[in-house]
């Protein structure tokens, strides 16, 4: 069995995804920040007002947190589309110049870092409307229970979406904080789908439930035996 080692690559543009310009139409980019944390005096070369060449604007550096370049590499990286500038794009909202990452690159970072292509796919921290509420989540509960049972459960369309990105169908998934098992059902739903063969592990300790609680009256004395209910209900 081969184990895969979930790593989410997480990018996020001002709370947005990437933007796709003319000038960039195959790779999307976000922005990040190109100044470092040394001072002028560290690194007296990184020292200068950097000047859109295109509006001629000058822009002031800080002397406690110079710029990510230098004078002698600034046109390189600029020629390259590394540096963007505030008047370079109508829907920026920025003040001073800064560093454009492209999607392509943050991919390449990140089979490097996992060592597989396969485990990696980047997303948006911009969730779609498909995964759902909590409402849904207390609907899933009820429609297999009967009941609300469960206080807060995760909308299955969630984790399905989650484990999605992972983008293999042969990975194993482990949720160690099982809860209501959802993320079984999430696997089982998707493996339906998509003919996937993953598989799960849950682990949830057997935590007493309230004697009140309608999860008790309904037969059920722990947490555990909640989740164990709903993986053989799928």
């Amino acid at each position: 069995m081969r184990f895969l080692v979930k790593r989410i690559l997480l990018q996020n543009f001002r709370g947005e995804r990437e933007p796709q310009t003319d000038d960039y139409p195959n790779d999307r980019w976000r922005l990040s920040d190109l100044t470092k944390q040394t001072s002028a005096d560290e690194r007296p070369n990184s020292a200068f007002n950097m000047v859109d060449p295109k509006t001629g604007i000058s822009y002031s550096y800080n002397p406690n947190r110079v710029l990510a370049v230098s004078r002698d590499t600034f046109q390189d990286y600029y020629d390259k589309g590394k540096i963007v500038f505030p008047d370079d794009y109508d829907f920026l909202n920025i003040s001073i110049p800064a560093y454009r990452v492209f999607e392509s690159e943050d991919k390449q970072k990140a089979i490097k870092k996992c060592g597989s292509e396969d485990a990696m796919k980047a997303v948006s921290t911009l969730l779609p409307k498909e995964v759902g509420m909590s409402e849904d989540g207390n609907k899933d509960i009820v429609s297999l229970f009967g009941g609300k049972i469960f206080s807060f459960p995760k909308p299955q369309s969630l984790i399905k979406y989650f484990i999605n990105i992972i983008n293999d169908k042969q990975s194993l998934i482990l949720d160690f904080f099982a809860g209501s098992g959802t993320t079984a059902q999430a696997v089982m739903e998707l493996n339906e789908e998509d003919g996937g063969n993953r598989q799960f592990i849950c682990v949830q300790m057997p935590e007493a439930l309230e004697e009140n609680s309608e999860a008790y009256k309904s037969g059920y004395k722990t947490i555990a035996d909640i989740t164990k209910a709903r993986i053989i209900a799928m």
